[in-house]
């Protein structure tokens, strides 16, 4: 009798009893073995205690690194380290992530009623830094180390008139920002219109639209935009006397400027004196991103 019950007992846990005594045990139809797949990836965390752990990322190299990292990341300041185990230090930045795609690096902000960055002026070819500190999108003329440190093939530029923010994203390509304006003059080819939606009331002459970054010339009136477009009457660009741009100084423009007229580092310069359709002195608040 004990023998029976136990016969029913093992057959009830799948466990069918060999005419010899043993039990043989067998998998029910919805289950499988566990077989040996190897050892573990090295680079696979299981969540177990394998001996091998995941290194974390570490800093993004930039605010398009971030971006890639999680699209679902707000704009703010963020910590990046663009040389990786280099001797640079992370250091904080403004990422915008969300406007023209998102991913862009903030490398430079500018006050175009100050000389801090005339065309001349050094901050556009040293490696120093201006009040780094301001990690935002406040008035505070900045010089962010991201300007010598973050490869580029976008800037994004905006500029700040009344209270109201207006941007163009231009194409050009370069080591960084600090190399760029080191150089020679680096053409573009965004088109008139792109930095004419700059300004809420532009004015700049029909002709010449020579644009890009590094823009003079050696010799004539012209002049200088370190970014930006600059315009002429004339169907060429000998003697251009209107410009769009941030680093600009019209030094070696002719007198119908006005003797002693303020430069306009940052914003726009035309006057019906040099053959423009209407007088412009616009002073703006420049905003330069990379990407």
């Amino acid at each position: 009798m004990l023998s029976r019950l136990r016969h029913r007992a093992l057959s009830l846990l799948g466990v069918v009893v060999l005419g010899c005594g043993y039990p043989e045990f067998r998998f029910a139809p919805d289950a499988a073995p566990e077989t040996d797949t190897g050892p573990m990836d090295a680079t696979t965390d299981a969540g177990g205690d394998s001996g091998v752990e995941t290194a974390p990322e570490g800093p993004p190299a930039s605010c398009l690194v971030l971006h890639e990292r999680d699209p679902s990341v707000k704009s703010g300041t963020y910590t990046i380290d663009p040389d990786a185990a280099g001797p640079i230090e992370p250091f904080a930045v403004f990422c915008e992530m969300v406007a023209d795609g998102g991913g862009w690096t903030l490398a430079l902000k500018v006050d175009g009623s100050k000389t801090t960055f005339a065309y001349d002026a050094s901050y556009w070819t040293n490696a120093e830094t201006l009040n780094p500190g301001s990690t935002n999108l406040d008035a505070v003329e900045t010089k962010s180390m991201s300007f010598s440190t973050v490869p580029f093939r976008q800037l994004r530029l905006g500029m700040r008139e009344g209270g109201v923010d207006r941007f163009a994203t231009i194409a050009v390509t370069h080591s960084s920002l600090r190399a760029a304006f080191s150089g020679a003059r680096i053409s573009t080819i965004a088109g008139r219109d792109a930095w004419l939606k700059l300004l809420g009331a532009p004015v700049l002459q029909p002709n010449c639209n020579d644009e890009g970054l590094n823009i003079r010339y050696a010799t004539g009136i012209a002049p200088r935009v370190r970014i930006g477009i600059i315009g002429n009457e004339q169907a060429d660009c000998a003697t251009p006397d209107s410009y769009i741009g941030i680093g600009a100084e019209h030094t070696l423009t002719p007198t119908c400027f006005g003797i002693g007229a303020p430069p306009v580092i940052v914003g726009n310069l035309a006057r019906e004196a040099c053959g423009s359709d209407a007088d412009r002195t616009t002073f703006a608040f420049a905003l330069v991103f990379v990407r």
